[in-house]
């Protein structure tokens, strides 16, 4: 009877199985380093957690313990000769329970703070910049909006009419608009700034996918890290804001004209002062 055929299918599964050892090991190793490379891209967008050490009580209590073993030695032969034979035996230490003092022990914890990455301080600040530089110029021209409009009315004659209340109000609301709208332009500025940074970071996960090589795509996310943590928002001094054309226009033109008739009859500040005409 022939084997060799039998032989020659055990040889095959051997080399198949052992195969099959070599991938599995490739692809664990594989998924170590992709692991490796995202924690490390990970930390360089996102910050590592600071830890810190602390001394924290232990409670007393008890705990068994095993005593030493022991030996013993036996005669068990002692023929006319004078020969002897003895029988060595080990008996195992005997289990003991002994109390324990309270006392204090040394842990790591996560301090709650991260080092490194982009979290909302980041962003706020970066906020904060564009709203501090724009938001003084919207105040001061909202304040020479209001002399203007102030020393407008006042020429018209109409500083106390209820035309003079709807003119103030509107420049309130143009005010409020331009608050808002530099608020506005420093959220987009964000977002872009957020929109930037998951870009680079997809960058970085596309290349450690490609190159299965964790220093190279490490590399790339903290050069990447290095440059937006250096961004600086665009500032640009702001044009004119508010539009005062109107106002000490047709309505402070008509204002004055009725101031001038009633100057004519005497009715106007040297006549009857109390009465407005709007």
């Amino acid at each position: 009877m022939c084997f060799g055929g039998s032989d020659s299918s055990g040889k095959m599964i051997k080399m198949q199985e052992q195969e099959a050892d070599e991938s599995r090991a490739k692809e664990t190793a594989r998924q170590a380093r992709l692991s490796e490379g995202l924690a490390r891209i990970r930390a360089a967008f996102e910050g590592a957690p600071v830890m810190g050490r602390r001394q924290v009580a232990t409670p007393g209590g008890t705990q068994t313990v095993m005593g030493q073993p022991t030996t013993s030695r036996r005669l068990v032969t002692n023929d006319r000769t004078g020969r002897q034979s003895w029988v060595t035996t080990t008996n195992p230490g005997k289990a003991r329970t002994v109390a324990t003092p309270a006392g204090t022990r040394e842990e790591e914890y996560d301090t709650g703070q991260r080092s490194g990455g982009f979290d909302d301080n980041f962003f706020n600040q970066f906020r904060d910049a564009m709203t501090s530089y724009y938001m003084p110029q919207v105040q001061e021209q909202y304040g020479e909006a209001k002399d203007k409009t102030t020393y407008g009315l006042a020429r018209a004659g109409t500083l106390r009419s209820s035309a003079a209340i709807d003119e103030q109000a509107k420049l309130a609301k143009q005010n409020t608009l331009r608050e808002g709208e530099v608020r506005t332009k420093a959220d987009e500025a964000v977002g872009g700034l957020r929109d930037r940074l998951a870009t680079e970071r997809s960058k970085a996960e596309s290349q450690l996918y490609a190159t299965e090589d964790p220093n190279v795509a490490a590399n790339q996310a903290l050069a990447a890290v290095e440059n937006i943590s250096a961004e600086k928002p665009t500032l640009t001094p702001l044009g004119a804001l508010f539009d005062i054309a109107s106002i000490g226009g047709a309505g402070a033109v008509s204002g004055y004209q009725n101031a001038e008739y009633l100057k004519k009859y005497g009715l106007g500040r040297g006549g009857d002062a109390s009465r407005t005409i709007t």
